[in-house]
């Protein structure tokens, strides 16, 4: 999500803009999503509850869009991002701290 917030905010500033409000959103959320995430990461580090259950939403969201990117017939980005996100969301639920 940070990677996407930067590329976003690089690609604004070479290109033409057609709506910066719209751009600001997009960024501003992916930004937020990005910490969000690692606020996650670092739950899950130290074996904590609530780095779970962002972690397994944004896996099924990106299961999501693999869904997606095989009804566009977008073979080679889809299958290794359903197989990557659908093993991660196994894994955050299989590994669950006592």
């Amino acid at each position: 999500m940070l990677a996407l917030g930067t590329y976003l905010v690089v690609k604004a500033l070479t290109s033409d803009l057609q709506s910066v409000t719209a751009l600001l959103g997009v960024v501003l959320f992916a930004l937020v999503g990005g910490v969000g995430l690692l606020a996650a990461a670092r739950g899950f580090r130290n074996a904590k509850n609530y780095g779970r259950s962002p972690a397994i939403l944004a896996n099924l969201i990106a299961l999501g869009v693999a869904y997606f990117q095989m009804q566009a017939h977008l073979w080679a980005v889809a299958i290794p991002l359903a197989l990557i996100s659908l093993l991660t969301a196994l894994l955050a639920l299989s590994i669950i701290p006592e």
